[in-house]
């Protein structure tokens, strides 16, 4: 698709129709109601439904049953008695699918006598064009005990790869039975994220407020629907420049059409110009390529009305996203139930050249550093803070006196290019700080941490050079929706550290770190949070523990397409990632993915103690000789106690080259290894008692299956460790045996 989308723009407009017409012949654009899945409630079939396969698990087996929640047919699982067992499953035919699309997922469940360790699940894998498995994604579990039939939903967005999705039910370490009626499978109906602003803390989430010229908008209690909307308000009878509510951006397609609508309510509105709402289309790498404008709202007192446009992307569309604002006017605006859609009618391509939109005359959200409060700047002995407006120095002296000065909640900073020298300091919430390049470089006294950042707040594109064992973000109690990007992080004990030690599953997180890069640091530490996103960060030559833990107590992480690679001479003493759970404290439901780590190291990625159900999938995993000597590329390991072993997890599709073991399950429950690629290891993937602290725990119920062993000593090494099933691996080029025990 990209491919084509770039041959596009070097040929000529005839060509680019005939590709636009191909696109919808690859990419048809069906209704959002339209059901995906094929027989959903199971009516049709003979002695099974069609389009599901039932897939038996140690003798048990799915049943077509007659107790329904619509029609005559359900899918029954059943597992008697009230011991811990693996059902068998059901499993649909391959559906074909869009990537980077959002889908609408849901099934309604029954349940009778279930309990055990894990309820019955309801999930939903993608598969790439030749239908290796990309991810699994569960609907919300359905409840223990005997319930009445309840639906549960799920909206997602596939990947990058995603050809196609299936879905299957089972109960994995459990008893009792379940039915499962009337799944479905569509395309998303609104796009739009929180497109009736209802959910949030002190913002609504998915939308970015962005002040201007002192102007913020509002999350208003004046609503069209439900209980909230965004309001922009420019008082008096001057024509201003309002600030704009700005939406994160959304995945879209080239050449589709969308509908796209909202609600406005207007109040003595007037001036040159009156409100408008705008969307943005921009390309793969999120540069604007062009904007329209909804109609217009009319001037003075009007109650709620909607407007609605519908509109084609582009051959270089890949996201939308949309702002409105007062350019130039006065007066009050209300918006309310935003949606976008897919259009219901595909328009015809014909070989008339497609003109481009004309730019209308709303303008772009006002770049930095307009959108600064204040710009801060140093002569090399004093700093100064210049008021953006007046332009008047209101503030100088040293750094920390002038970030205590500007950085109020509110307010955006901005950094010029130069040195500065920070000691502890602690940001109010609804605070950014942004450097104008990496060359505006904050050098660090050698304290505990240095900035203590607070919710709804930014630390962007500066660089910290530091001298001692310094944390440099720290991000501590409840606090969320915070962001470290894009920063340069040089000799850091720990970039960011996130710590909240509360008891209890945590209520605090959502916070990215991203795109930051670092030199002889630690990226990052976490405990007791959750819902943290850590991606796109590279980080190199690091001396010492870890390059990043999750260290107790943390929680549906997503840390993806990260990089961490050493040179040689430098050495990770412990793990590379630590996964380490413990002290009553799990790790759970976080994805590792396409991370790569090349370096000297004890182990590449741990999972250890209470590390459960998470999902370590896709990553390169690189050991290099060195002075540590190690253990595992990927190492589950129960570290000493047999109520507290990594268990659950999934292991899949990841390569790893040299070490000790390419995967070492070390008293390690019921995990899941399939499908990776292990070379040069003296044993592909060990087995082995935990016998740390003088435990005596074996590895057992875990399921080894389809990896791809070779260049090694032992293909798979099993020492005392039963009950666990090997089947379907290939082992190629072994020294010694593929299969040792004792």
């Amino acid at each position: 698709m990209d491919f084509i989308a770039k041959r596009v723009i070097a040929i000529t407009l005839i060509i680019k129709a005939l590709v636009f017409l191909s696109l919808f012949l690859m990419y048809p654009v069906l209704a959002a109601d339209t059901n995906l899945a094929a027989n959903p409630g199971f009516e049709s079939g003979t002695t099974a439904p069609l389009n599901w396969t039932f897939v038996s698990q140690d003798e048990n087996t799915p049943v077509w049953s007659n107790i329904s929640h619509s029609g005559s047919k359900s899918i029954e699982i059943n597992i008697p008695g009230s011991t811990d067992l693996n059902s068998g499953f059901a499993e649909s035919d391959s559906i074909s699918a869009q990537p980077f699309t959002e889908y609408t997922f849901s099934a309604w469940g029954k349940t009778q006598g279930v309990g055990g360790t894990n309820p019955p699940t309801v999930r939903l894998g993608e598969l790439d064009a030749n239908r290796n498995l990309l991810r699994l994604t569960s609907l919300p579990l359905f409840n223990r005990g005997t319930n009445e039939w309840e639906q549960r939903t799920l909206e997602f967005q596939t990947g990058s790869n995603t050809a196609y999705i299936y879905i299957y039910a089972n109960i994995w370490g459990g008893y009792g039975t379940f039915w499962m009626d009337d799944v479905t499978i569509s395309l998303k109906t609104n796009l739009a994220l929180n497109p009736g602003f209802e959910n949030g803390t002190t913002a609504p989430m998915n939308w970015t407020f962005v002040r201007q010229d002192g102007n913020i908008p509002i999350w208003s209690n004046i609503s069209h629907n439900g209980s909230k909307s965004v309001e922009i308000d420019i008082p008096g009878t001057i024509d201003h420049i309002s600030g704009y509510p700005e939406s994160d951006r959304i995945s879209a397609q080239p050449f589709t059409a969308y509908k796209f609508s909202a609600w406005g309510k207007t109040l003595d509105v007037n001036g040159t110009n009156i409100p408008t709402i705008t969307f943005g289309e921009l390309d793969a790498d999120k540069i604007l390529l062009r904007l329209t404008n909804l109609p217009l709202f009319g001037r003075g007192t009007n109650d709620w009305e909607q407007k609605i446009l519908e509109f084609q992307t582009g051959a270089n569309t890949s996201y939308i996203y949309f702002y409105f604002n007062i350019w130039g006017g006065y007066g009050t605006f209300w918006m309310d139930d935003v949606t976008l859609s897919l259009s219901s009618t595909t328009p015809i391509p014909t070989t008339t050249p497609l003109p481009e939109p004309t730019l209308l005359p709303t303008p772009l959200p006002t770049p930095l550093p307009s959108s600064c409060s204040y710009i801060i700047y140093t002569d090399g002995k004093t700093v100064y803070a210049k008021k953006v407006g007046t332009g008047n120095i209101e503030f100088s002296g040293t750094f920390n006196e002038v970030l205590s000065f500007t950085a109020k909640s509110g307010n955006r900073v901005c950094i010029k290019n130069g040195d500065y020298s920070l000691s502890t300091i602690t940001l109010q919430p609804n605070v950014v700080i942004e450097c104008e390049s990496s060359n505006a470089i904050i050098k660090a006294a050698d304290v505990f941490y240095l900035i203590s950042l607070k919710s709804d707040s930014t630390i962007r594109g500066c660089t910290f050079d530091h001298k001692g064992k310094t944390k440099t973000i720290y991000v501590s109690g409840d606090v969320k929706n915070w962001h470290v990007e894009n920063n340069y992080f040089i000799n850091s004990d720990i970039a960011v550290l996130v710590e909240n030690l509360k008891a209890g599953f945590p209520i605090s997180g959502y916070g990215y770190i991203v795109n930051n890069k670092g030199l002889y640091s630690k990226l990052g530490t976490l405990q007791g949070t959750r819902n943290i996103t850590v991606t796109g960060n590279s980080f190199s030559d690091r001396e010492g523990p870890e390059f990043f833990d999750f260290n107790y107590n943390v929680h549906y992480v997503l840390f993806e397409n990260n990089t961490f690679i050493n040179a040689d001479g430098y050495s990770i003493i412990e793990e590379a990632i630590d996964m380490v759970g413990g002290d009553g404290y799990s790790n759970s439901y976080n994805i590792v993915r396409n991370n790569k780590i090349i370096a000297n190291f004890q182990s590449g990625i741990r999972p250890s103690k209470s590390a459960i159900y998470n999902t370590i999938e896709n990553n390169y995993i690189e050991f290099k000789k060195g002075k540590v000597t190690n253990i595992a590329g990927i190492y589950l390991y129960g570290g000493g106690s047999d109520t507290s072993t990594p268990n659950h997890n999934q292991v899949i599709k990841n390569t790893i080259i040299g070490g000790k073991s390419g995967i070492e399950l070390s008293g390690a429950d019921d995990n899941f290894v399939t499908e990776n690629i292990i070379s040069g290891s003296d044993r592909g993937i060990s087995l082995v008692k935990d016998s740390f602290y003088g435990a005596n725990v074996a590895p057992k119920n875990n399921i080894i299956s389809k990896n791809v062993i070779y260049n090694i000593n032992y293909g798979i090494y099993i020492s005392s460790s039963p009950n666990n099933v090997v089947t379907n691996n290939v082992i190629n080029n072994y020294k010694i045996t593929d299969i040792f025990g004792q």
